[in-house]
């Protein structure tokens, strides 16, 4: 039976396998923390969150309201269902739209300081297709 022989592979000098590629780890691109802008926007969050809170209970607590905006969504009626969700008495603008299987509430929250501030996204399913 054959066995063929290795023999050692020797390099002339330089050898390929001394040199090691140098990486250079990026500088930070992010700038210094400082919280006081962030600690406005959970303040303005909060608000977010009460407001998505009394959408969400005033529908929960009203089955003819939720009849209705299951009934206006599903006919396409997007001035009805503005009205049903503004009749929840919340005093920001909320957007919403709504699929077959779900509707959903966008709530934003801008600010003289912060033109963009803080967005509540409230996806809720009211079928199980």
């Amino acid at each position: 039976m054959y066995v063929p022989r290795i023999y050692p592979v020797f390099y002339s000098w330089p050898c390929p396998f001394w040199y090691y590629p140098l990486y250079r780890l990026p500088e930070s691109s992010y700038p210094p923390v400082e919280t006081s802008l962030f600690a406005q926007s959970l303040q303005e969050s909060q608000a977010l969150i009460e407001h998505g809170r009394t959408i969400v209970t005033h529908l929960a607590a009203n089955e003819g309201k939720m009849y209705d905006l299951m009934t206006a969504a599903q006919a396409g009626n997007d001035d009805q269902v503005d009205q049903i969700v503004g009749s929840t008495g919340v005093p920001i603008d909320v957007e919403t739209s709504y699929t077959p299987r779900s509707v959903t509430f966008r709530l934003r929250q801008s600010t003289a300081t912060i033109p963009r501030c803080c967005t509540l996204t409230m996806n809720i399913v009211w079928t199980d297709y």
